[in-house]
């Protein structure tokens, strides 16, 4: 019977994180490639990549970088816009929805989520985000609770984390390898966010003596590598409240600290950690089939060719010469308007010349360059964020005609978005939520929420154009009823359409607010005094026009002959 280790926690630790950095490392080389030749400065595929002035861009032709920038703020302003709602709380009851203290009480949580993102870090952090998932296929920011603004981002870039997915393949662990400085590492993990409290009464005793030390004789910029983990706490107690007893764990260590310290550990009732993946291949831990990857060839090319290019040119305007031995330990200026006097031999003069004359035809490469920089702009949908600027030829019409097209290119990010969605903004907005609970900042819902399950409506520009085409639908059907109502001039065809449904299946794919569209209940209230309204001035017409009619036969003169004598003599023989 084998004995059981018992390892600390500090080590159990260690151990996860090197099995997951382990994992990782057949993505290293083409991250790395990927990274020198579309984003150098970002990326941290060493702990000591921190901070260093040194990384120099050599990009000759940067044609991707730009296109990564476009996608970067195309994905911002098309899923998460600041300026512009791009999620609503719902139900998935309608009734429940067209229920007045409902639908204030969500509206309310909303602005105050989206409220919550403009006034921290968010919109920054995920355009970051959208950068490193388009050019990696993987992005990752840990969010956690903010005593000023209520969630604050911690963006990470590529190589400096590694992650592992549950058995329905959705990230769950975070494993971290980074460096923070001392002063850092005294503000979080010893003085505790208290910059009133004396050094004397902090508590020393997890941090190594390293920083101890350093902290003493004030070198307080010297850089402290640590690893992080977070993953789900299998063995806990869910009766329990406290923070070792949360779903997630997150454990904090130095990496030269000694067996039986921790920095910090933690917990967490969901997963702190936003993991978004441009496409998963089967289970792959990590995305791939990004912009980035697709493009690298191309862009590979492309410094190849400017090379080539540069070199073609130095040929031309300066290319090895032969020149006379004679000439050799003289003074010569072969510089642009240099003359060199030499002897010549033998009676005939000896001319310095080129070793060969350098005619090279550049267009058919630069013909090349062109298209292979339309081939990189493609792979990083330029062309969909850009597509009034690219609009080749006669510009449109009219209005209907650029939506069309507009909508048309956006189709083509629709599994990206759906990704997007469940990866990154659902978890995003749920944080959020769970932040503004504990902070106290929502109002109290009403009771006819109680039990009630939340869902989250996406009302971006992206996630309107997913929703297009069953609007485009709904216009060409209306059109057609209206089209065969003025033929027949028959209005009972619109008997075919329950406009009221239509009126509000219209606001849902538009992303009209709610508070824009009238309930059930407040429209039949306007029909009904409508109606009244109607019938009363009905009446008030038929009373005066029975009114005029007795007028009129009052005034008529009553003679034997005409039809109104004959009535009165009628009458007066009964």
């Amino acid at each position: 019977m084998s004995e059981q280790i018992t390892l600390s926690t500090r080590d159990r630790v260690l151990r996860r994180i090197k099995a997951l950095e382990l994992e990782r490392s057949s993505w290293w080389g083409h991250w790395k490639q990927i990274n020198d030749v579309l984003i150098p400065r970002s990326g941290r595929f060493f702990v000591t990549d921190v901070n260093r002035g040194e990384r120099k861009n050599d990009i000759l032709d940067d044609t991707g970088t730009a296109a990564l920038t476009t996608l970067g703020a195309g994905m911002q302003s098309g899923m998460t816009s600041p300026a512009r709602p791009w999620v609503r709380l719902e139900t998935d009851d309608p009734e429940l929805m067209e229920n007045a203290n409902v639908s204030k009480w969500l509206d309310d949580v909303t602005r105050t989520i989206l409220n919550v993102f403009a006034r921290s870090n968010t919109y920054n952090s995920l355009h970051s985000m959208y950068e490193e998932l388009g050019a990696f296929g993987t992005a990752c920011a840990v969010v956690l609770p903010d005593y000023k603004n209520v969630i604050h981002f911690y963006p990470l870039t590529i190589g400096e984390y590694s992650l592992a997915a549950s058995d329905r393949n959705e990230i769950d662990t975070l494993g971290r390898h980074f460096q923070m400085t001392v002063m850092q590492i005294v503000q979080r993990f010893v003085a505790q966010g208290s910059a009133e409290r004396k050094s004397g009464s902090w508590d020393w005793s997890n941090v190594s003596t390293q920083v101890k030390n350093a902290w003493d004789s004030h070198n307080l910029d010297i850089w402290i590598p640590l690893y992080q983990l977070i993953d789900p706490r299998l063995e806990r107690d869910p009766l329990k409240l406290d923070s070792k007893n949360m779903p997630w764990r997150s454990i904090i260590i130095e990496s030269s600290g000694s067996d039986d310290k921790v920095l910090r550990e933690s917990g967490y009732k969901r997963f702190p950690v936003l993991a978004p993946r441009w496409q998963v291949t089967g289970n792959d831990t990590y995305g791939s089939n990004c912009p980035g990857m697709r493009a690298l060839g191309g862009i590979l090319q492309l410094q190849h060719e400017h090379k080539r290019k540069l070199q073609g040119i130095d040929f031309q305007v300066q290319p090895p010469i032969m020149v006379p031995t004679s000439l050799k330990g003289q003074d010569s200026d072969f510089l642009p308007g240099g003359v060199t006097y030499y002897d010549a031999m033998s009676g005939q003069a000896q001319p310095a010349r080129s070793a060969w004359d350098v005619q090279l035809d550049l267009q058919h490469l630069l013909l090349d360059i062109q298209d292979v920089r339309q081939l990189i702009r493609s792979a990083f949908f330029t062309d969909v964020f850009l597509s009034m600027d690219n609009m080749p030829g006669i510009q449109p019409r009219n209005e209907r005609e650029v939506q069309e097209r507009h909508e048309e290119k956006l189709m083509m990010l629709g599994p990206v978005t759906e990704r997007q969605q469940g990866e990154l903004l659902t978890p995003l907005v749920n944080i959020a939520f769970d932040a503004c609970m504990e902070a106290g900042i929502l109002p109290e819902p009403p009771e006819e929420l109680q039990g009630v399950e939340l869902k989250m409506e996406f009302v971006s520009v992206l996630a309107q154009a997913q929703r297009s085409t069953a609007m485009a639908g709904v216009d060409r059907w209306i059109g057609a009823i209206g089209a065969i109502a003025a033929a027949k001039q028959d209005p009972s065809v619109w008997d075919n359409a329950d406009t009221d449904q239509v009126v509000q299946d219209a606001a849902g794919y538009l992303g009209v607010s709610p508070e824009m569209a009238r309930g059930k209940e407040d429209v039949q209230a306007i029909r009904e005094s409508r109606a009244k309204a109607q019938q009363a001035m009905a009446q008030q017409q038929q009373a005066a026009q029975a009114a005029e009619t007795a007028k009129t036969l009052a005034q008529a003169p009553v003679t034997p002959d005409n039809a109104l004598g004959q009535v009165v003599r009628g009458f007066s023989n009964q």
